[in-house]
């Protein structure tokens, strides 16, 4: 047995092996366990292999000295060993987001969320250590199945909740939630369209449109700000809001993986989960009530000052900024494991198609004039 004061020093761990049962019985006492119960022994399954890209996911199943109604299990979240993709995050600033929200902002967010036994980081090492309860076996529907329309609106309608309650708030102007694509450079994002640019030919569905798109946006990607200006409303994003990042539990939403995490426009949200979720026609046929719902539930919750006019004009811009970001994902997605090259051909065969629907060439095609104005604000705020 590893000692205990090694590991306690230690904090943060590198590889599950390392977590020791009485590392585990200090950490949960107080938080899980009476002061009399111990954890004997445990059994590390991964459970996060082929579907997330930003760290390891595992349920630990525990033995305790003495009976005990305290759960069997815990999920530990650790920090990727793909060292390429360690360094991206970094640059990106998302390698210790989620691990931050956890320790600053969950025990206060509004809408249902995992509790938190442990979080650390050591940003030196790269390494984090988040300990979360364990919602169980979640039955996480494939990625090519629609999402029930009635569903879709229940989960936006929830996350205008967490959009109201950090609305402009000054606790999101934090270093920590500045968004990625404020982190990383130009250079970056063009490598990445690149990537994914030389891989769009070998996915095997229709996508000549998106990559039209793509290669217009690459053409001026260099030549955008490094930093984009402020947002106007701000709030807290989940940043990665779709069906398999949530559950229902009686009825009420709680939503996981917060790994990027960010301040941003809030329809930045309401977009990922209409476009990840639908098939594009039932978008298109509903997605004016889904915005209109989401407006009302604003409202709801005490916002003001923000129209439905300017949401559906923060809902266009939304839609480009997320057909990129969709796009870029090709190079983020593995093909080898189980399910990933049926969720790359629905993502962009939905993404092609809705970029069609909501003329995604003819505000790429506006870009050298969106940068020009981009550029000259910059300049007056500096």
């Amino acid at each position: 047995m590893a000692d205990l004061t090694t590991l306690m020093d230690k904090a943060v761990f590198a590889e599950v092996s390392e977590i020791d049962p009485e590392w585990l019985t200090t950490v949960l006492r107080g938080s899980l366990l009476d002061a009399s119960i111990s954890v004997v022994t445990h059994e590390a399954v991964n459970i996060g292999e082929g579907i997330g890209f930003a760290g390891r996911v595992y349920r630990l199943k525990l033995r305790y000295d003495t009976a005990t109604d305290a759960p069997d299990s815990i999920i530990v979240k650790l920090a990727t060993r793909d060292e390429k993709l360690k360094a991206l995050l970094a640059a990106r600033g998302m390698l210790f987001k989620e691990a931050r929200f956890y320790q600053e902002l969950a025990a206060a967010t509004k809408i249902g969320v995992p509790k938190a036994y442990y979080v650390a980081y050591d940003e030196a090492a790269g390494e984090v250590t988040i300990i979360l309860e364990d919602l169980g076996d979640l039955q996480l529907p494939d990625d090519h199945v629609e999402v029930p329309l009635d569903e879709c609106r229940a989960a936006i309608e929830t996350i205008a909740r967490l959009h109201a309650q950090w609305w402009n708030h000054p606790e999101v102007e934090s270093d920590w939630l500045t968004p990625f694509t404020n982190r990383g450079g130009r250079e970056q994002d063009a490598a990445l369209l690149d990537e994914a640019l030389a891989t769009a030919p070998r996915i095997g569905v229709e996508c000549a449109y998106l990559v039209d798109c793509m290669k217009i946006i690459r053409r001026h990607m260099p030549k955008l700000p490094d930093e984009l200006p402020k947002e106007n409303p701000v709030t807290l994003i989940h940043g990665d809001f779709h069906r398999n990042n949530m559950t229902f539990i009686n009825g009420a939403m709680m939503l996981f993986d917060w790994q990027i995490v960010e301040r941003g426009s809030p329809v930045m949200d309401v977009v990922n989960m209409m476009m990840s979720g639908l098939e594009p026609d039932t978008l298109l046929a509903n997605e004016r009530s889904l915005l209109e719902g989401y407006h009302q539930a604003l409202i709801k919750e005490g916002v003001r000052g923000y129209g439905l006019r300017r949401l559906l004009a923060d809902y266009r811009r939304a839609m480009l900024l997320t057909t990129i970001r969709y796009f870029i994902l090709l190079e983020a997605i593995d093909f080898n494991v189980p399910g990933g090259d049926e969720l790359v051909k629905t993502l962009i065969r939905r993404t092609n198609q809705v970029a069609k629907d909501h003329q995604i060439m003819r505000m790429a095609k506006m870009l050298p004039a969106i940068i020009w104005v981009l550029r000259v604000r910059a300049w007056i705020l500096r």
